[in-house]
């Protein structure tokens, strides 16, 4: 077996260059979690066998670190694939109303500004299933919520003006 601290030096190394490689590559970071999870169950063991014969206090503060950090690293991971979810809602409304299932889209694009109500484009999706379903008032106010969070969104100023001519208003 290697000494404490030639495997405390791999474990580090091992860590950083996935850490590095999962940083640039996030969506394979699916892939890699077993040998992450894997690669911190040993250090984790490591840092406990390194304490072994330390006090009580030291082991307290190992366990109470790297419980914070996988705390931390759940929290984090949580927040941070919100997004990707509401895109994956937003990507099966699409789907929906292309395949003329627009009351299904509809679901699906409110779903994904429960998630992120900043999704500049799914106010505009929101809208053009909304006008299909001759909801016009609606439309308009996804629309035009749409260009307040992206005011520079050529699909939404396209969609706000046809959706206001058949309205009946001048754009």
């Amino acid at each position: 077996s290697f000494p404490t601290r030639r495997s405390s030096d791999l474990i580090g190394t091992s860590a950083l260059t996935l850490g590095f490689f999962c940083g640039a590559n996030f969506r394979y970071e699916v892939d890699f979690l077993p040998a992450l999870v894997w690669l911190a169950v040993i250090g984790i063991l490591g840092v406990e066998r390194s304490l072994a014969n330390r006090p009580q206090i030291w082991r307290n503060v190992a366990r109470s670190g790297w419980g914070a950090l996988l705390v931390f690293s759940v929290a984090f991971n949580l927040v941070a694939t919100v997004g990707y979810y509401a895109d994956g809602q937003n990507g099966a409304g699409v789907r929906l109303f292309n395949e003329g299932k627009v009351s299904e889209a509809i679901e699906h694009y409110q779903r994904a500004l429960r998630l992120q109500p900043d999704y500049a484009e799914a106010h505009s999706n929101l809208g053009a299933a909304l006008e299909e379903s001759g909801k016009h008032a609606d439309a308009i106010a996804h629309y035009e919520q749409a260009l307040r969070i992206l005011p520079d969104y050529p699909e939404a100023q396209n969609n706000l003006g046809i959706a206001l001519w058949h309205g009946g208003k001048e754009s």
